[in-house]
């Protein structure tokens, strides 16, 4: 669990509209799943937490892909 993928992450939930479906998606498995394991004894633990991981990641490439896609000039592959 990297603070800067959490970071990178949270700057891409201020990016997504409708047309980015995957992200969309990855956003709510970690809004809802989070609701969930808050209201179990003992769910918020890093070992469940770590499910986060992936989408998280997704949501960070993304971030980073809409910051360097204007730098670069060309398309991302």
């Amino acid at each position: 669990m990297s603070p800067l993928v959490l970071l990178l992450a949270i700057g891409a939930i201020f990016r997504l509209d409708r047309s980015k479906k995957p992200e969309l998606f990855a956003l709510m498995f970690v809004t809802g799943s989070y609701l969930v394991m808050c209201n179990l004894k003992y769910g918020m633990n890093l070992r469940y937490a770590n499910m986060w991981d992936v989408p998280l990641r997704l949501l960070a490439v993304s971030a980073l892909v809409a910051v360097v896609t204007p730098l670069g000039g060309g398309e991302v592959i």
